[in-house]
């Protein structure tokens, strides 16, 4: 079962139900199918798994869930397929990681599909840094533009007590600085 959920042999998958195989099967660090198909992005596994009943928020020895292994491994069919089965995003440092990762890379492709898999833009990591923040340090314009329209919150103070007006100020971002500061005006 873990073999196919890795590889993404559909018919094996099918062929170990058929004889009785349970779904909900752990290996040895607690992962189901589900997290193994989840993560190598093997929507067509997962799609069949979840037809069965299938324990969708399972967690691994880690803590993680089949949700949180796609995540992680940026599975975007999978992140939308999970999410629209309820699946529970539970811990959401992942999603925090690549949040951040997008703002700085202005990456507005990757933020909308982690917008339409329920991923809110307002997140912060350990330091109280959400997306925003990294996008008005690195000066990613365009996902600052898309974070905004989301809903991202301007005021957002991170450990030191900055904003992502004071990234933008500090890192001598112009453009940005005017953008949000113009956002933050309009918003009042």
């Amino acid at each position: 079962m873990f073999h196919g959920s890795s590889t993404g042999d559909l018919q094996l998958i099918k062929e170990l139900i058929d004889h009785g195989v349970s779904v909900n099967i752990r290996d040895y660090d607690k992962r189901t199918p589900l997290h193994i198909a989840s993560a190598e992005d093997h929507l067509e596994i997962v799609e069949l798994l979840c037809k069965y009943e299938v324990q969708i928020n399972a967690r691994d020895r880690w803590g993680n869930t089949a949700l949180q292994n796609a995540t992680s491994r940026k599975a975007y069919r999978v992140i939308n397929f999970l999410k629209e089965k309820g699946a529970d995003l539970g811990n959401s440092g992942p999603l925090i990681q690549l949040l951040g990762e997008a703002a700085q890379n202005d990456d507005v492709h990757q933020l909308r599909l982690l917008i339409q898999a329920g991923v809110s833009v307002n997140l912060a990591d350990f330091d109280g840094r959400t997306a925003l923040h990294k996008a008005a340090s690195n000066g990613s314009i365009h996902a600052i533009q898309f974070l905004v329209q989301h809903g991202a919150k301007l005021n957002v103070k991170d450990r030191l007590g900055a904003t992502p007006l004071d990234y933008a100020r500090d890192n001598k971002k112009h453009n940005v600085y005017q953008i949000l500061s113009h956002s933050f005006f309009v918003d009042s």
